[in-house]
């Protein structure tokens, strides 16, 4: 009896994490979503990786972000498939599958876009903040953030670098699309949004210890009374 209510009981907490797993993988998707559309897209900041190439895409041909962002994102799956794991790829895919759906639904918020400074500093924030949550659950969103956890795995680079260098890679090669001005604004938002997500994950990984330590003593508490 007792062993069936410590396997009930571990059922309930793994149906638990995954829901909670599944919640901030989606509510990282759509703050990123919410953050290209509301203030990066509409003054064509491009901060770099897949979804700044594809507001350059869309720049010289108009094509849709959603579209070439999931074409974009499922190379990056493909790349990052074989050395970080089945596990890490499937919460990959899922933000990858539901980013370019809240992409496509938050289309419309580009009309209410702030000034070029504001976006630029807001979109950046909001973009980094979407990233960590995504991270946080273990996955990414197929972009340089993929590629810098590989490096990590492999190398010991720290993800930030790399994404930082994706980032200026790419708004150096988009700079004739949209200008010296907008191409010096998105390097400002590739900075701000690194060192955004380089302060996001050093906060959620301190609750995430916290939360353990807590989880612990309170086992060892019940533990002890018993």
């Amino acid at each position: 009896m007792k062993g069936g209510g410590t396997l009930f009981m571990s059922h309930n907490i793994t149906n638990k994490a995954n829901r909670n797993t599944l919640i901030r993988l989606l509510t990282g998707s759509f703050i990123l979503a919410i953050g290209i559309n509301l203030f990066l897209s509409p003054h064509s900041l491009a901060f770099g990786g897949v979804t700044g190439t594809t507001i350059i895409l869309r720049s010289l041909t108009g094509l849709p972000l959603f579209v070439s962002n999931l074409v974009l994102s499922t190379i990056v799956i493909l790349i990052g498939w074989f050395d970080l794991g089945h596990e890490f790829m499937v919460k990959t895919i899922i933000p990858t599958m539901i980013l370019p759906l809240f992409l496509f639904l938050t289309t419309p918020l580009s009309k209410l876009a702030p000034s070029l400074e504001l976006s630029a500093i807001i979109g950046a924030v909001t973009v980094g903040i979407g990233i960590s949550l995504t991270m946080h659950a273990g996955g990414s969103t197929a972009g340089p953030d993929t590629i810098g956890l590989v490096l990590e795995n492999r190398f010991g680079i720290p993800v930030t670098i790399t994404m930082l260098v994706i980032d200026i890679f790419v708004i150096s090669c988009g700079y004739r699309v949209y200008g010296l001005k907008t191409a010096a604004w998105s390097i400002g938002v590739a900075i701000l949004m690194n060192l955004t997500v380089k302060f996001m994950r050093n906060i959620l990984s301190k609750k995430v210890v916290f939360r353990y330590w807590y989880t612990r003593q309170s086992n060892e508490a019940s533990v002890s009374k018993s």
